[in-house]
């Protein structure tokens, strides 16, 4: 069988820092822990990998419409080349980041194509691979992925594979011990090479590209029933950084994830060092997008399909740099209030009200609300010319974004992730997601 190759200012207490956007980022998450080839085993905790991954990709300012899940029967080769064709290399331009995540079985075949050195090629196990006498088909090559990634017009593409890859790791773990497994299938007649998944050839060096992969050359990653080391690494990276607004380099995260690996394992061979290959400038750049001025649209158009509106007002609807400025709400309806300031330039978010002094935000309804009071103990300010929109959110959930917002514990207010924003809409099996929102737009001059 033949392969396939492949949104004012506001003067504020608080410092401001920059955030992840969204724009037209696209996210590919694959999962395989159950394959149709009886001779493949299963792998524990492959759910919970996604799981993470979806949270971890939110963190990062990919909205649920922009990513996609493969899973198990849905993650056959077809399936994965399909969604690298018209989701990645159609859906994205030069502005945009592409996140791609692998967690699944790697292995090995016999390199075709002859422009292996060690004359084998990697690959990651989908769904539907199977054994072909002494090799495997319908994997998931790395020349054919690499293919494919060079046709990705993303100006940033990150890769995460949480799989082994390496032709030397055949000693230890080769069966289930200790809820653990590793993510390695060997076949009979596999060749055996010590080269890891796309850290050779064309791809690896393409501008923007930067792949982190599990283990090292020689080492098996390994799997648990509650999600496997590497991927619970670096979800626990990302929503810490996210957390407290820190920049994060897909180099720190290896460093990261490399911490979390050794902190979960009490054995030498359990271990797996992660490796980072690909753009060697882009390593270190932050994987949260600093600016993106499309956040105000998404956030006017979040307010315009409230279910029911919020009648509220600023003061006036032009201001002169450093004068106070005073935002009314009418309240009918009891709930959890939330006041936004949305910079158009940049897409920052910042959460005026509740804040440090104010940090319960549920209202009774049934009167105006006044930020700020007399006494309150905080003042809002016209910062910078240009344009401002305050946005009023009332939610029958407790939704409190100054507690999901980041900032130093000192700060009156604090600065809100679109990601943040994003996951607080979305309705729960305990949520109705009802809410009601309002907005108000004024000049600086």
């Amino acid at each position: 069988m033949g392969r396939i190759r492949f949104a004012v200012w506001l003067a504020l207490a608080a410092s401001l820092i920059s955030l992840p956007t969204l724009a037209a980022d696209r996210a590919l998450l694959v999962g395989v822990g159950r394959y149709s080839d009886p001779a493949v085993p299963w792998l524990f905790g492959i759910d919970e990998d996604l799981a993470m991954m979806r949270k971890a990709a939110l963190e990062l300012g990919f909205e649920e419409s922009q990513t996609r899940v493969l899973a198990d029967s849905g993650a056959r080769l077809e399936d994965v080349v399909r969604a690298m064709e018209e989701f990645l290399i159609a859906g994205t331009g030069p502005r945009d980041r592409v996140l791609i995540y692998f967690s699944g079985h790697g292995s090995q075949i016999k390199d075709e194509s002859g422009d292996e050195p060690d004359g084998v090629d990697e690959v990651l196990i989908c769904h539907d691979t199977w054994v072909n006498g002494r090799t495997l088909a319908n994997g998931l090559v790395d020349d054919d992925f690499g293919a494919m990634l060079d046709r990705v017009p993303a100006g940033r593409v990150l890769v995460l594979i949480d799989a082994c890859h390496s032709g030397t790791a055949t000693r230890g773990l080769t069966t289930p011990r200790n809820g653990m497994r590793p993510k390695y299938f060997k076949y009979k007649g596999m060749p055996i090479s010590g080269g890891g998944f796309l850290a050779k050839g064309a791809a690896a060096a393409r501008p923007g590209l930067v792949v982190l992969s599990a283990a090292q050359d020689t080492e098996k990653a390994i799997s648990s029933q509650k999600g496997s080391f590497f991927t619970r690494g670096v979800f626990e990276a990302v929503t810490r950084a996210s957390a407290q607004g820190l920049p994060l380099s897909m180099r720190a995260l290896q460093e990261e994830a490399r911490k979390r690996i050794f902190s979960l394992v009490d054995r030498p061979e359990a271990v797996h060092h992660p490796n980072l290959s690909g753009d060697e400038k882009m390593s270190g750049a932050d994987i949260f997008r600093a600016k993106d001025s499309r956040v105000w649209d998404e956030i006017e158009a979040r307010v315009h399909g409230a279910d029911f509106p919020v009648d509220m007002r600023l003061d006036r609807d032009q201001y002169r740099k450093g004068d106070k400025l005073f935002i009314t709400c009418r309240v009918d309806n009891p709930g959890y209030l939330n006041v936004i300031n949305v910079s158009k330039e940049d897409g920052r978010i910042t959460v005026l009200f509740p804040n440090r002094f104010h940090e319960n935000n549920y209202v009774p309804g049934g009167g105006l609300i006044t930020l700020p009071e007399q006494g309150q103990g905080f003042d809002l300010k016209a910062r910078d010319l240009g344009g401002v929109m305050v946005a009023v959110f009332l939610t029958r959930d407790n939704i409190n974004f100054f507690r999901q917002g980041i900032g130093k514990s000192e700060d009156v207010f604090r600065i809100l992730r679109p990601g943040r924003f994003r996951g607080a809409f979305k309705p729960g099996p305990r949520s109705s997601g009802a809410y009601g929102a309002g907005l108000a737009i004024a000049v600086i001059r």
